[in-house]
């Protein structure tokens, strides 16, 4: 079933966004996608958010890819065979975004994964990952899910995000399905990105903890709280010279 995001959803569009919300990567809902691998730069429409998508895999056997197919419509489906071990990457040029305006986070919701696997996101070259094992068993073995994957685990690189992408390592296992549902930015509370079964997999949804403060007037332009000022200095003047 499809899920979608709780909260107020924009589209990265030209990439010029500062609406204070959280913004959609990539819902899976629009262009599909459909091959075996192995792909390599593999041309895959654009993302929900307006990002052109590419998609890469290897496998040493039949692993297939999926994007809104019919068989797994409105989701990223990966689903490589028994005995069977390879990684799929789904890839978006932002063109420098910075994704840090109103949101600490990325958002991955995890519809089903049914073998130990990783999952990573990638900003240019900085990566960090989830255990699929973890974020089961910090979910009482309840799925969907959604992970939240912090800015600060990318080291600076989401104020300037070129390339993300996210990877489905199935490497180490001998099969690997998972399906995630909705790929965007959110404003989280959680204090580490999950690496033990112990941690939660996703913090709350807290929107005031990434209120930025506007930023201050240019040089030469008085703030508007001087103008106020400024305006019934000029009123008190004109008084004084009627009364005179």
């Amino acid at each position: 079933m499809k899920n979608t995001f709780k909260y107020g959803l924009i589209g990265l569009g030209a990439l010029g966004f500062t609406s204070a919300q959280a913004v959609v990567i990539d819902d899976f809902n629009g262009d599909t996608f459909g091959g075996n691998a192995p792909l390599v730069g593999a041309a895959a429409g654009t993302g929900s958010g307006g990002a052109a998508r590419t998609v890469d895999s290897a496998a040493n056997g039949p692993l297939t890819v999926e994007i809104n197919q019919n068989l797994a419509a409105g989701v990223y489906s990966h689903s490589q065979d028994s005995g069977v071990t390879g990684s799929s990457t789904v890839s978006y040029a932002l063109g420098g975004v910075d994704l840090t305006l109103d949101a600490n986070a990325f958002l991955l919701s995890l519809i089903n994964v049914d073998l130990a696997g990783f999952i990573s996101i990638d900003i240019d070259g900085s990566s960090s990952s989830v255990s699929t094992t973890n974020v089961v068993l910090a979910n009482g073995a309840a799925l969907p899910a959604d992970v939240h994957f912090l800015f600060s685990d990318f080291g600076g690189a989401a104020s300037n995000a070129n390339i993300v992408s996210i990877t489905i390592d199935g490497t180490a296992t001998a099969a690997l399905d998972a399906t995630i549902d909705n790929f965007g930015t959110v404003c989280s509370d959680l204090a580490a990105t999950i690496n033990s079964p112990t941690g939660p997999s996703a913090g709350n949804i807290n929107p005031a903890l990434c209120v930025q403060a506007p930023p201050p007037p240019p040089p030469g332009v008085p703030a508007p709280g001087s103008l106020a000022l400024l305006g019934l200095g000029l009123l008190g003047l004109a008084a004084r010279a009627r009364k005179s």
